[in-house]
């Protein structure tokens, strides 16, 4: 599809955007990481993860849990490029919140700013009235205070009760300047694209940027997850602050944590009481002392909000960001819409079932790892392995990772017993 002559453009999710001339989406978007170019950085791939913050943020409007009604909530879209995110925001959240959110994007590349306000010129021509920061140096347009900044200055600066942290590569340099800028209590959501570093097949880029080991087999992509979430967590404790997990994810090429942030002396103390290594003597535990063969230092407590990871459903996804057939372009079919809705759904794939278990303590199992464990020549079925740990009275869920993964709050014996049944 294009966009004028030239111009080729995609729907990701209700949002239509300007994509690079080298994409060229025929049924779906690329998986995988991007290029950085002279122009504006867009990943399509992110796609999932930005339906992931649209439902967060529309969560956090309309059950209350951060910010007051009366006062308009402070988002920021820090690395944002050419807003994709921010647009979405603006486009996808229900109408009888669009007035108590205001949002600043910022990129220091003044071509990706041009470029979403380009989108943002071309697609959304409705004249509405929108919350703008006034205070904040930039173009307010579309909704959105576009600012052309320095980052960490900004963060600095500014306070904001939502920042979105999506760099190309580690965020750790945006840390400090971001929990900073957060009040007693915030909302910060953190991506990281350097993936070998977190999972252990760079341990040396894992020692100096994080301070922590992964090793790199089939526990690597909750390890990635506990690895990030534990150097956050260190680093809110030095501003005495707390950090409460509301969603953790490792989706294709990237980790994504989401997290409460809330100011607490005595909570920033404890929080290193939730941090220690993942032991691999058996199916694989988490523990608070270091053994031979382990992974960490690393996060050791909960990886989401129970209450709210539980709401972010396939059909509240396919709600909020699936479009309804006036939406659809002109030159799409049927066909073309169910494989963008079933993209859609795709993003929250088995978070609501998963998150009472990861809002607590439970055993993770790489299904490969237990056909390892117990000398079979394959694993039995997901399906089957959830359904006899429940009929055994235990709870179990498919975990929302790259491979199939199951997480139960069985323990180790029960789950080699009774899968060895299958």
């Amino acid at each position: 599809m294009l966009h004028g002559d030239t111009l080729p453009y995609w729907v990701e999710g209700r949002t239509k955007i300007l994509l690079p001339n080298s994409i060229m989406p025929d049924t779906h978007m690329p998986r995988g990481p991007a290029k950085i170019g002279s122009g504006g950085f867009v990943n399509p791939a992110m796609a999932s993860c930005r339906t992931r913050s649209v439902l967060l943020l529309e969560d956090a409007l309309e059950y209350g849990w951060i910010g007051k009604k009366e006062k308009p909530l402070r988002v920021l879209e820090a690395l944002g490029s050419t807003g994709i995110r921010s647009r979405r925001w603006r486009k996808e959240i229900s109408a009888q919140y669009q007035n108590r959110f205001k949002i600043c994007v910022n990129d220091r590349n003044i071509k990706a700013i041009e470029q979403g306000q380009n989108a943002a010129d071309s697609f959304e021509t409705e004249k509405k009235i929108y919350p703008y920061f006034d205070e904040i140096e930039g173009t307010n347009k579309a909704g959105i205070t576009w600012s052309n900044q320095d980052a960490n200055q900004l963060m600095f600066e500014q306070n904001f009760q939502w920042i979105d942290l999506d760099p190309f590569g580690s965020p750790v340099s945006f840390l400090s300047s971001a929990i900073q800028s957060l009040p007693r209590v915030g909302f910060l959501e953190v991506t990281a694209t350097d993936t070998a570093a977190l999972c252990g097949s760079s341990p040396s880029s894992g020692l100096r940027r994080y301070g922590s080991r992964g090793l790199n087999d089939e526990f690597r992509y909750d390890d990635a997850i506990r690895i990030l979430i534990a150097h956050i967590a260190k680093v809110a404790a030095q501003f005495d602050r707390k950090i409460e997990p509301v969603l953790s994810m490792f989706d294709g090429h990237f980790v994504r944590v989401s997290l409460l942030i809330r100011k607490s002396k005595q909570g920033a103390t404890n929080i290193y009481k939730q941090i220690g290594w993942r032991d691999r003597t058996g199916l694989s535990a988490l523990v608070t002392e270091k053994t031979e063969k382990a992974s960490g230092p690393l996060w050791i407590g909960p990886l989401c909000d129970s209450d709210i990871a539980s709401r972010l459903t396939e059909e509240k996804a396919e709600q909020i960001c699936g479009l309804n057939l006036k939406e659809m372009p002109t030159d799409w079919d049927q066909q073309r819409l169910n494989l963008v809705l079933r993209e859609i759904r795709r993003s929250v794939c088995h978070i609501a079932d998963a998150a009472p278990l990861l809002s607590q303590e439970h055993l993770l199992i790489p299904m490969d790892v237990f056909a390892k464990k117990s000398g079979r020549g394959g694993p039995p079925s997901i399906k089957k392995s959830i359904s006899i740990l429940q009929a055994n009275g235990f709870e179990a869920a498919r975990g929302p990772y790259p491979e199939p993964t199951l997480i139960t709050n069985a323990d180790e014996s029960s789950v080699m017993h009774l899968l060895n049944q299958i």
